[in-house]
């Protein structure tokens, strides 16, 4: 649940109180038999769209 502002709360939309579900992927790259690097893709779009919020433009 989104309830305030973020640590880097740069221009960040108001707290919406709501609930949201959000989806992601991780891609991990192993060397040598670890974990080298982790990639990570999560769905923005939805999460806003969920919150009631605007997609913010491009500067």
């Amino acid at each position: 649940m989104h309830l305030g502002p973020g640590q880097d709360a740069v221009d960040e939309p108001e707290p919406a109180g709501k609930g949201f579900a959000i989806e992601a992927i991780f891609v991990l790259t192993v060397r040598n038999g670890r974990i080298s690097e982790i990639r990570a893709v999560s769905d923005r779009l939805g999460l806003f769209f969920q919150l009631g919020w605007d997609w913010p433009e491009a500067a």
